[in-house]
């Protein structure tokens, strides 16, 4: 599927660098939503 948009033949490193970044992508909104969370509970708790 990726070579209809890409070379054939950087298919590979494309999808590593696909996947690295998608990985990223994800764990960034949990780590920010979190500390949100924990900021706001910390802050009811005084």
């Amino acid at each position: 599927m990726y070579a209809l948009f890409i070379p054939a033949s950087n298919t590979g490193i494309f999808t590593v660098i696909w996947r690295i970044v998608m990985y990223y992508f994800r764990i960034a909104p949990g780590i920010s939503s979190g500390l949100i969370i924990v900021l706001r509970e910390a802050n009811n708790h005084e």
